[in-house]
């Protein structure tokens, strides 16, 4: 934090300002600066402070300002890249270009080695564009933006991008989704919307209560029926208690006549 930041070589401060500012940098870059070289321009991104202004000639070595934490960032560091002059926007990278197409041999190599254009280089490189984009990168992008840095640079490279930023939040929606078991949830309404689809429409619950109605009619004649019937049987079974009993009276008085006037009748 707060380190001199100084140019890479003469030129023109063509940009010094919050990123917000600059259609190039966007708001993630934080205080930046960006130097026009002629045939190139270096940029410098994530500045706490500047020690140059708009417009102001500088010189190689010039300190231009001091590295920070401003914009979008995980700790303080300089963000640093070259544009190609005139930009192209459109060549994948937002106008960047390989700064090792521009600085020394000796400059380049410094004493943190190189990421070289190798498939185990690549391999590790597209497993990290993987994590942090959400998709693999072709070999051609590995080399527009890994090969010849090193790898802090290029993490960076792979970071600061609105693409990196749409994947975090993907990752972030996704863990929640896990973490809610969103699968089951869904698979949960469509079981009842399922079961609701089996209920009865209303039409059809106004059919059915009619057959209902029905049969509660039909199921009332039927029990009056019965009872009528358990009645009359009573009736009958009542009747015939009492004709038993008048013709048992009948048959005794007429035994106590035989028997009284006429002895010897059997």
């Amino acid at each position: 934090m707060g380190t001199s930041v100084r140019a890479t070589g003469d030129g023109r401060v063509s940009f010094a300002g919050s990123g917000a500012n600059h259609g190039g940098f966007l708001a993630v870059a934080g205080n930046a600066i960006l130097l026009d070289h002629g045939d190139i321009y270096s940029a410098y991104s994530h500045l706490s402070r500047f020690a140059v202004s708009q417009g102001q000639q500088v010189s190689q070595g010039q300190v231009i300002g001091y590295s920070g934490n401003t914009g979008q960032v995980s700790g303080p560091h300089l963000h640093f890249e070259f544009w190609g002059k005139p930009t192209n926007w459109k060549n994948g990278w937002s106008g960047r270009v390989n700064p090792n197409n521009y600085l020394s041999a000796a400059g380049a190599a410094g004493d943190e080695p190189m990421i070289a254009d190798t498939d185990n280089e690549y391999a590790r490189w597209n497993k990290l564009f993987i994590q942090i984009r959400g998709r693999g990168a072709s070999r051609e992008e590995f080399r527009a933006a890994a090969v010849g840095r090193n790898w802090l640079n290029a993490m960076e490279i792979l970071s600061d991008d609105a693409e990196a930023e749409q994947a975090t939040q993907d990752q972030a929606t996704g863990r929640v989704a896990r973490i809610d078991n969103w699968p089951g949830q869904i698979y949960g309404l469509i079981d009842q919307v399922n079961e609701l689809a089996k209920r009865p429409t209303s039409e059809k619950l106004t059919e059915l209560t009619g057959k209902l109605e029905v049969l509660t009619q039909s199921a009332d004649s039927a029990k009056a029926e019965r009872d009528a019937v358990v009645e009359t049987n009573k009736r009958l079974e009542e009747a015939q208690r009492i004709d038993k009993e008048a013709g048992e009276s009948l048959l005794r008085r007429l035994g106590q006549f035989v028997s009284k006037y006429i002895p010897g009748l059997k």
